[in-house]
């Protein structure tokens, strides 16, 4: 059985507040052996709609 070991970070855009980037550099430092994923809004909606366009109307619905 293979694992996969990948940190989601989820974000509007890639303008993540200042204070923040001293946890996401401690999640890459701490966990190096983990593959680390920054996802926008638009990068989410791309993967969705290749991925899942079943159920891209229901994502575009979600408020943000």
């Amino acid at each position: 059985m293979s694992t996969y070991k990948t940190i989601h970070q989820a974000w509007i855009d890639h303008d993540v507040p200042t204070e923040c980037v001293s946890y996401i550099e401690s999640w890459k430092v701490n966990h190096p052996e983990w593959e680390y994923r920054f996802w926008t809004h638009d990068s989410v909606l791309e993967f969705i709609s290749k991925q899942y366009s079943w159920f891209l109307h229901t994502y575009e619905s979600y408020k943000l």
